[in-house]
């Protein structure tokens, strides 16, 4: 989606998974007598949300670039 819409879209899929760990996160702690655990494997439903909402924000994840100031170019590499 992020892809498609640039940062609108990269914005929203990460307000999205926000709300989704959110709302995974509340209903443990709301349904914990009902589980009587907060173990989100005795808890499908807040698993799924915590789960999809987690990925959800690794997949948007930006990982940083190495810095290329200060090395060799490409040229100069002495495996071409």
């Amino acid at each position: 989606m992020g892809a498609m819409f640039g940062l609108a879209g990269t914005l929203m899929a990460r307000s999205l998974a926000l709300a989704a760990l959110a709302y995974g996160g509340w209903y443990a702690l709301a349904h914990q007598a009902e589980y009587g655990t907060y173990d989100l494997d005795e808890n499908p439903l807040a698993q799924a949300f915590w789960s999809a909402g987690f990925v959800t924000l690794l997949l948007y994840a930006r990982v940083p670039s190495r810095s290329t100031s200060g090395t060799r170019s490409r040229s100069s590499s002495p495996y071409r």
